[in-house]
């Protein structure tokens, strides 16, 4: 900038100095501003498009293996309950939850001593005895109550 100054008949014209020493300080800070901000963003354009690490691998003839290996929930298509007709204390558990089974196979043995009472005093009284559960030729069911799989009824051995 530069000033005019007035004295009597003429006008001097006064320079307090060049263009740069006016503007090298403003320059300076535009230009360092200008770097700063350059390398923020550098930095920042690195860091969200950085190249990504690719692994590649050679294409080869080989066997294919047929085993897969996951974990998941299975449901079946047909479902059974399976149940005794009447209600009792579960001496064993032949068959868990998820096995195989086929028609016939004991599933689980009830307590059955109950029923074997009965059964004997029933022979006794379609005999005739003397209606004593231990009294001579009285034949027990052995085997008791159970569940099998495929029938409707427990059977006795």
């Amino acid at each position: 900038m530069s000033t005019t100054i007035s004295t009597g008949d003429s006008t001097e014209r006064t320079d307090p100095g060049s263009w740069w020493q006016r503007h090298g300080r403003r320059v300076s800070l535009v230009v360092r501003f200008a770097l700063i901000l350059s390398v923020v963003v550098g930095a920042t354009w690195w860091y969200l498009f950085a190249p990504v690490v690719v692994t590649t691998h050679t294409v080869a003839t080989g066997t294919v293996s047929a085993e897969v290996m996951g974990t998941g929930t299975l449901e079946a298509r047909t479902s059974a309950s399976v149940g005794p007709k009447i209600g009792g204390l579960i001496l064993s558990i032949a068959a868990d939850q998820g096995d195989r089974v086929k028609a016939g196979t004991l599933l689980f043995q009830l307590e059955d001593s109950d029923f074997r009472q009965q059964v004997k005093m029933a022979a006794i009284r379609g005999r005739g005895g003397d209606g004593n559960p231990g009294s001579a030729g009285c034949h027990s069911a052995s085997g008791g109550g159970g569940a099998r799989s495929g029938e409707d009824e427990p059977q006795a051995n």
